[in-house]
């Protein structure tokens, strides 16, 4: 899944330097999902990660509306 990640972020470099903004965007947009794919997969295995990145949003979320009321 890294390789398919990293030849994405390549092919669409070069053809974002040789004139293809259309197909960089598509290749850009894959890559994306497929970097997305990978994160999911690291959270669902571990069970650990999960619970506590519902905590970090949750006092990230409760920060905000502290520094919000200043």
């Amino acid at each position: 899944m890294e390789a398919v990640n990293l030849l994405l972020c390549i092919l669409g470099f070069v053809l974002h330097h040789l004139g293809y903004p259309s197909v960089t965007k598509v290749l850009y947009c894959l890559n994306s999902v497929v970097f997305i794919a990978k994160i999911n997969k690291f959270y669902r295995t571990s069970c650990n990660v999960g619970p506590k990145m519902v905590m970090v949003r949750r006092m990230v979320s409760q920060a905000r509306k502290t520094l919000a009321s200043f």
